[in-house]
């Protein structure tokens, strides 16, 4: 998933793989034809990344940034040497604080226009400071309550505090991201996570160790998928339409079907001799690896048939908002201001709200998730799997990610490490 706020149990052993990995050689940065981008893996399918790298002559490398702060990200970032990243992608709250560092570049709202997108996702104010943008949301959902609607009430999950009962001891999945769910908690507390404060840790600390006692498994997105899907647990807390929405009958997201697009300008020759080196850390787009597919012959394919996923492999699955309120994630893209190559990383931040990306990336092999332009064309039993006709509700219900000063992050991310790792 994006890099949202606050990661799990794995987050210190990633920030100092990623504060060590040695840097690329600088004629990788020099180099025009390639982007690096520092994303989640919902920006690493082909048939997102293609398009693009076809029609602008370009390569678009990617390090998933799954489990990392952004205080990780950061360190990333200014132990880099300039040039070596030009774009990241995570959650508008996250992007703030790199904003606020001079770390990101401003944006121009005119280049992005925010007819389709809900007022609330589409307000500027979320990636913007001291008056400047400088970061535009691209897709969105929800922490919140994900289920087995054949084994648990919608109503009785409709009361935020109902799965701290007995009866769901064993039941119950976590997602691992101390942020997010340490945020959900605070609501069922009835505080407000945006004002929380050393003197509420002990309140908190005391849900979550009941949660956690009801819990039979704490895990990462895909373990949390498959668990709920597999029928290991019933509910997934921190879980929405990305826990639910397009999981096959193995357990595991499939690939969506947005609707066809033609390939633009395909320039790549299949010739890796000159592919610029990647840069620390970074991986290739997966069809670096594989024979290029010449463009005539793949708008003629009918591959609709193949690519098309199975929406009826788990119809008992769904997500609710409970009736105090959840999280909202919101992704967004901002371009870095030490970028050598400025001009084609706000290419492709724009390519990100066509009609064609937003629909690659509401149905990613990753995680699905709503698109930020409501007029993205997709098939109504995607849109129904996303619960299209219910966001305007859920999302008045959610709010973002609160954004917490570095010492309340750390004594909250403690907290979780404490908590969840107890015997």
């Amino acid at each position: 998933m994006s890099g949202w706020s606050g990661y799990g149990l794995l987050s210190a052993a990633t920030a100092v793989l990623l504060a060590t990995t040695p840097l690329a050689c600088h004629t990788a940065r020099a180099r025009d034809d390639v982007l690096n981008i520092l994303t989640s893996c919902d920006h690493e399918d082909p048939e997102l990344l293609r398009p693009f790298e076809q029609a602008n002559a370009v390569q678009v490398h990617f390090r998933d940034i799954d489990t990392v702060a952004v205080e990780s990200v950061m360190s990333v970032i200014q132990q880099a040497q300039p040039g070596d990243w030009d774009l990241v992608a995570t959650d508008e709250a996250e992007l703030m604080p790199m904003a606020r560092n001079g770390m990101l570049m401003p944006l121009d709202a005119a280049d992005f226009p925010t007819t389709g997108i809900p007022a609330a996702v589409a307000d500027p104010q979320a990636g913007s400071f001291d008056g400047h943008l400088y970061a535009v949301p691209e897709k969105f959902g929800y922490f919140a309550l994900a289920f087995d609607q054949a084994k648990v009430s919608a109503q009785a999950l409709s009361d935020i505090n109902e799965i701290w009962k007995p009866e769901y001891q064993g039941r119950i999945a976590i997602y691992d991201s101390y942020l997010p769910v340490i945020s959900y908690v605070a609501l069922a507390l009835g505080k407000d996570p945006a004002q929380l404060g050393a003197e509420d840790i002990p309140a908190l600390q005391a849900k979550l160790v009941a949660l956690r006692a009801n819990a039979a498994i704490v895990g990462d997105m895909a373990t949390t998928q498959q668990a709920l899907a597999d029928g290991q647990v019933d509910i997934v807390v921190g879980g929405g339409a990305w826990t639910t929405a397009g999981i096959g009958h193995d357990g595991a997201v499939q690939k969506g079907q947005p609707a066809a697009a033609a390939v633009q300008g395909a320039n790549s020759d299949g010739d890796d001799a000159d592919a610029p080196p990647l840069p620390p850390g970074a991986h290739p787009p997966a069809q670096a690896d594989a024979a290029p597919v010449p463009a005539p012959a793949a708008a003629s394919v009918p591959a609709q048939q193949a690519t098309t996923p199975v929406l009826s492999a788990h119809p008992t699955l769904t997500y609710l908002i409970p009736r105090q309120g959840a999280l909202r994630w919101q992704q967004a893209v901002a371009v870095l201001s030490s970028s050598q190559r400025k001009d084609m990383a706000l290419r492709f931040a724009k390519y990100l709200r066509t009609p064609q990306a937003q629909a690659h990336l509401a149905t990613s092999s990753c995680y699905w998730g709503m698109p930020a332009d409501m007029r993205t064309p997709l098939d109504p039993a995607i849109k129904n799997a996303l619960h299209w006709e219910d966001q305007p509700a859920q999302i008045a219900a959610t709010r973002m990610l609160p954004q917490l000063s570095p010492d309340m992050r750390h004594r909250l991310q403690a907290l979780w490490t404490s908590v969840m790792q107890a015997p």
